[in-house]
């Protein structure tokens, strides 16, 4: 797939998809340091460390969407999630043991990633795909970017959802360690929001392992029962 840009002022487009990519503010925090279950996605402003939002420090907000991305956002919000009931609001490498494991192939490098639900899955293959350019427990939660994707099958939608990911690293200059999502069974197709967290780059401080080219078609699987996705990467 032909790389898109990416950044919290475009928006990525790809034949039968639509995504939305934006800033948000960072998430109201529990008594244990994790963003409540809706934490960060309802907002409409962007501040620094939950802050009102300040017009000089504030990240740009995306122009008001066109009509087909407010079809997207419309149907999400309407739509029941496909993920059930959580009992935390993301998955952060350093509170929880990893649920992916790397697959051996002779060109590329691959991970298969697992959850209690397809989200938790979609969640892991992110948390794998960062494995592999860094090690994510020593990347910090400073800077949120919502992501809101629309697929015409699952399979369409993990490639989306990482790929989207990737651009956003590789265009801001980012690492990422913690990700939400859900998705959503839309009109003929499925809809994904996610919320990634991260912070820029720093050679001093953050491990770098294995650059990655793009996410591939290649081998792509998605299982939903049990919940379990499969992909490979360009290296």
């Amino acid at each position: 797939m032909p790389a898109k840009g990416a950044s919290p002022r475009r928006t990525g487009r790809a034949p039968g998809n639509a995504a939305t990519i934006s800033a948000v503010a960072p998430p109201q925090m529990e008594p244990d340091g994790e963003p409540g279950e809706d934490a960060g996605w309802d907002q409409e402003g962007a501040g620094g460390d939950g802050e009102a939002p300040d017009s000089e420090q504030s990240p740009a907000r995306l122009p008001v969407p066109k009509a087909s991305e407010r079809r997207i956002l419309e149907l999400l919000d309407k739509e029941q999630t496909l993920c059930g009931p959580r009992t935390k609001g993301k998955v952060n490498a350093r509170a929880r043991p990893q649920k992916f494991r790397y697959l051996d192939h002779t060109a590329d490098v691959g991970i298969q990633a697992f959850g209690e639900t397809l989200c938790e899955a979609f969640e892991n293959a992110a948390l794998g795909m960062f494995d592999i350019i860094t090690d994510p427990s020593k990347v910090g939660a400073q800077k949120d970017f919502e992501v809101t994707i629309e697929g015409e099958d699952l399979k369409n939608l993990l490639h989306e959802w990482l790929d989207q990911l990737l651009i956003l690293s590789q265009v801001n200059n980012m690492l990422f360690s913690s990700f939400k999502v859900d998705l959503k069974d839309i009109d003929g197709g499925f809809g994904l929001k996610g919320l990634v967290m991260g912070e820029t780059a720093d050679p001093s401080r953050h491990v770098y392992k294995t650059e990655i080219k793009a996410v591939t078609h290649h081998m792509l699987e998605v299982k939903e029962h049990p919940p379990m996705v499969k992909v490979l990467f360009d290296i």
